[in-house]
């Protein structure tokens, strides 16, 4: 569900500005009010080191100042220093309680550090003072989202709907819920009304892709994403979601074309890089499928799908070393996954680590009863550690869940006694 969390956040609404009320300045703070003035000509020109020096003197000359620290925290999250952002937001908000916009990038701060039960705290503090701010509601409902309480998500979304009903944006962001939560007739009345508000978006058109996707109606999601780019031929995640079709309808070179001009045109698309990455792999182009896992790894360090499969293809190639600290990352990423506990078993064999193989393919196979290849390596290591039977077993099983290699192995060994 990353992609539709994603989905999510990018739709997020700028439904405008607001200004914090700040009582007037007493005179000696005129030095920090012009040191603030010349850091925001600053910013305009791109000068971050200067823009943040000003701002550091305005808030020496004035450490109450709300809006100088405000400010600066909004600098700092530019330059990724984003702890230290929220340590000024913290400040500035105590210093000026009144003034929702300094909650709602305090809580936008939190939710680039993954803290989204405080981001929701914070709101729903803020909410209680100014329940009709629609920043406000559609931040929650973000964060609400990545805590798993899509319900209470869509209930913000229905608030913010009945507040502005003409806006197409707003039903298409609750579209991404409808689509998380698995009610996909609900999405496509939403994206139905988004429709009607705005025929000519080819947002719109893509999200309606999305939505037939999910119905398991690809073809239709083809004209779909094909009608998005009509309207818009630079909208790179149209290009990205028109693969996904291709690829369940088995046409994976048209997906791979798709995808380049997806990542052409839209560079940080993390998810695009993957799915290329995915659809490389399975057309035997292995260097280039692992360069595309490297690049949206770089982009989300915990990209599970990336990571697991990086390390699968730097085990083939022979990394082992590499691809043993990719699974041991796996695992703490995915404690739950028994693809990581597979991974990493089948890397501890080759290193002849084998009772230590043996606990991480037990657990994959506890994890995941059904999982034909942790059963393979299982039984491989059963046999190399003169534990016939039970690698005979082993392997039987995986050739029963449908692996042709188990079958062989089977065959190979298992019709002798060592």
């Amino acid at each position: 569900m990353r992609l539709i969390n994603c989905i999510l956040v990018s739709f997020t609404l700028m439904m405008g500005s607001f200004e914090g009320s700040q009582a007037q300045a007493p005179s000696f703070q005129g030095d920090a009010q012009e040191r603030l003035s010349r850091a925001e000509n600053h910013l305009r020109l791109a000068n971050w080191p200067e823009a943040l020096q000003l701002y550091n003197e305005a808030i020496a000359i004035d450490p109450t100042n709300a809006q100088a620290l405000a400010a600066r925290a909004k600098l700092l999250a530019r330059l990724g220093r984003n702890r230290e952002a929220i340590a000024d937001m913290h400040r500035a908000t105590e210093l000026n309680p009144y003034a929702p916009q300094l909650v709602d990038e305090q809580a936008r701060l939190k939710m680039l550090l993954a803290d989204y039960q405080g981001a929701a705290t914070d709101l729903d503090r803020a909410l209680k003072q100014f329940p009709q701010d629609s920043l406000l509601l559609t931040n929650r409902a973000i964060a609400l989202s990545e805590l798993g309480d899509v319900d209470g998500a869509i209930a913000d979304y229905d608030s913010l709907i009945s507040k502005h009903p003409a806006s197409y944006v707003l039903h298409l962001q609750r579209a991404v819920l409808h689509l998380k939560a698995g009610q996909t007739d609900r999405a496509e009345q939403d994206v139905r009304d988004a429709a009607e508000l705005n025929p000519e978006s080819g947002i719109v058109h893509d999200m309606r892709g999305l939505v037939r996707l999910a119905q398991d109606r690809p073809d239709e999601a083809i004209t779909s994403f094909d009608e998005a780019l009509r309207i818009n031929p630079e909208l790179g995640m149209a290009h990205v979601n028109r693969a996904a079709a291709l690829k369940m309808l088995g046409d994976t070179a048209a997906a791979l074309q798709d995808l380049n001009r997806g990542i052409a045109i839209e560079l940080d698309m993390g998810n695009a890089f993957l799915n290329r990455a995915l659809a490389r792999k399975s057309l035997g182009d292995t260097y280039g499928a692992f360069k595309d896992f490297q690049k949206a790894i770089q982009m989300n360090p915990e990209n599970s799908v990336a990571l697991y499969n990086q390390g699968l293809l730097r085990n083939q190639m022979g990394d082992r070393t590499h691809a043993l600290e990719d699974a041991e990352l796996l695992v703490k990423l995915s404690p739950n996954s028994a693809d990581a506990y597979n991974l990493r078993g089948s890397i501890h064999a080759i290193f002849n680590n084998l009772e230590t193989a043996l606990k991480d393919l037990d657990r994959a196979i506890q994890l995941d009863p059904d999982h034909a290849n942790a059963y393979h390596n299982r039984g491989t290591v059963h046999i190399f550690n003169h534990q016939q039977a039970q690698g005979c077993d082993d392997l039987r099983k995986a050739g029963d869940l449908g692996l042709k290699e188990a079958r062989e192995k089977y065959r190979a060994f298992c019709s002798i006694r060592w």
